[in-house]
């Protein structure tokens, strides 16, 4: 990813492309690629895994990511007085599954932890999405988008209307799905299809809802495609950067990491003292975080410039405070578990 985006740079540079999310392929490539990347995000997710901490998931998923693009977004508009850093405070508010997968083998979260957190990361993805589209067909600056997609995506007649229309399209494709399931190329087929639609409509709760059942034997290939969504958006991001980054980003990401810390605490009452810290310091941003900025940069001009920086503020802070905080308090529960153990079996 490091090298990327200055590979996406120096293309645009080189080839002196500017104006890209003016280009008439733009709003589709952005599409496809959030589509993917929430599509992937809950593919991997079991029924019965969620059914064991639904209370939990349930809270995080829905008054945690409002709370914490509360919290983001009235810092930077009380810091900057511009409405659109409210957008962006959604934006950085969910956590990136794609990003989490990778982090996970380096963990020491307990079992109970790391599925919170995947369902968390998964299913935030397109509640945050949702809340950017909203956000930014309520905000008067929206009228005067000019590109397509957001002339199609960002003017909807209420939340609760998008919520529903997701909802009818993820039934159908489960109907679908029902049909075509014992035909692998027909289920492929019509999962393409199904993709075409959501993302000719910005149905992205509805592609994360049909993640959960449309397993069309996609598994072994599609963290390859995944994979290669990230690239391609990390790419476009760098040639969006021809006018540098804004170093307000840098305070964007350090408010959105804090806003993980202050919600993932509060939020997660009930479970182990140690799942508590190793939640609150989750935040990690990846994929997501970048296909908004790439969604929102034809609308508020230089928000790739901010969110860029956000990104790399918030993936740095995770290492650092998952090192000297998490992993220290976790080594000190370890050292008392083992301390109670031997005191236990001295008593016996």
């Amino acid at each position: 990813m490091l090298l990327l985006a200055p590979m996406g740079l120096a293309v645009a540079k080189a080839s002196n492309t500017r104006d890209l999310e003016a280009s008439p392929f733009y709003s589709t490539t952005i599409g496809v690629l959030l589509a993917v990347g929430l599509y992937g995000s809950v593919y991997q997710i079991g029924i019965g895994e969620l059914r064991k901490d639904m209370p939990v998931i349930l809270r995080v998923v829905t008054i945690g990511v409002a709370l914490k693009a509360l919290l983001v977004g009235s810092l930077l508009y009380a810091v900057t007085g511009e409405t659109r850093f409210v957008v962006y405070g959604i934006a950085m508010a969910q956590i990136d599954p794609l990003s989490v997968a990778s982090a996970m083998p380096a963990t020491t979260m307990t079992v109970r932890a790391e599925r919170i957190l995947s369902a968390w990361a998964a299913f935030d993805d397109p509640v945050t999405t949702l809340l950017v589209v909203y956000a930014v067909a309520v905000i008067p600056l929206a009228q005067h988008a000019e590109h397509g997609l957001a002339n199609a995506a960002l003017s909807p007649d209420g939340y609760v209307g998008e919520w529903g229309v997701n909802a009818g399209f993820a039934l159908v494709a489960l109907i679908v799905w029902r049909l075509a399931r014992d035909r692998r190329r027909a289920a492929v087929l019509c999962l393409l299809v199904l993709m075409g639609v959501a993302v000719s409509q910005f149905l992205m709760l509805g592609v994360a809802l049909i993640g959960l059942f449309f397993r069309s034997g996609l598994g072994q290939v599609l963290p390859s495609v995944v994979r290669i969504s990230l690239w391609v958006s990390v790419f476009m991001l760098g040639m969006l950067l021809l006018d540098g980054i804004n170093p307000i980003g840098v305070l964007l990401g350090i408010a959105a990491f804090v806003a993980q810390v202050v919600v993932g605490w509060i939020l997660t009452w009930g479970l182990e003292v140690r799942e508590r810290v190793s939640l609150a310091f989750a935040q990690l941003n990846g994929i997501t975080s970048i296909v908004l900025a790439l969604l929102l940069e034809p609308i508020y001009p230089g928000t790739v410039s901010i969110v860029a920086p956000a990104v790399v503020s918030v993936n740095a802070l995770y290492v650092v405070t998952n090192h000297f905080i998490v992993g220290k308090h976790e080594s000190v529960a370890s050292d008392q578990a083992v301390a109670a153990r031997r005191a236990s079996e001295l008593g016996d």
